[in-house]
């Protein structure tokens, strides 16, 4: 169907919500989001789609719906929402970048990514597997993992001690068919 998400209970106005979607199909384009989405990095493999997005929570979305368009409605997907408070409300996302999807491969690097001091580096990798697997993710890392024989998505962040180009390596064990990694920064 088509991903929707629901956004956390404990969500305050002011927050920044950063959303991963994947889709199982690299046919089925993700469109630009719910209405006050948007759009921050996306990558498109042979198997799957996946688009990372931002919004700035309003007055009255805790616990509601978020249905991120698809051109396909009978596709696999998996997604995540993670709130942060106390970022900058104006203009959250510092930079970002992706990694271009490898086939038949365990670990992901995105480009390295310009962050301040006290920043947030945001981190997520999707992949096409086709046997079970585990993440090696750091200790308070996030795993979305809904569908567990064919996609997986994991997200994984790191306040930034000093200003620093930072990046993220993100492994997977089991039969990977492609795997993308995003980064993304919030001031």
């Amino acid at each position: 169907g088509v991903p929707t998400l629901t956004i956390p209970s404990t969500v305050a106005a002011g927050d920044v919500l950063v959303a991963a979607v994947t889709t199982s199909s690299s046919s089925a384009t993700l469109g630009t989001g719910p209405a006050g989405w948007t759009r921050v990095v996306s990558q498109k493999a042979v198997d799957f789609n996946s688009a990372v997005y931002v919004r700035v929570a309003t007055a009255g979305d805790a616990g509601t719906s978020a249905p991120f368009p698809s051109s396909s409605t009978t596709n696999y997907w998996t997604a995540g929402i993670i709130a942060y408070s106390g970022a900058d409300q104006s203009s959250p996302i510092v930079g970002s970048s992706a990694s271009a999807p490898t086939s038949q491969v365990q670990s992901v690097t995105p480009p390295g990514v310009a962050a301040p001091t006290g920043a947030m580096l945001v981190s997520f990798a999707a992949a096409d597997v086709s046997t079970g697997r585990t993440w090696t993710e750091d200790a308070g890392s996030e795993v979305f993992d809904f569908q567990p024989t064919n996609l997986s998505l994991v997200a994984n962040d790191e306040l930034v001690g000093s200003a620093a180009t930072v990046t993220r390596t993100l492994t997977i064990t089991g039969a990977i068919q492609e795997l993308a990694g995003y980064v993304v920064v919030i001031r």
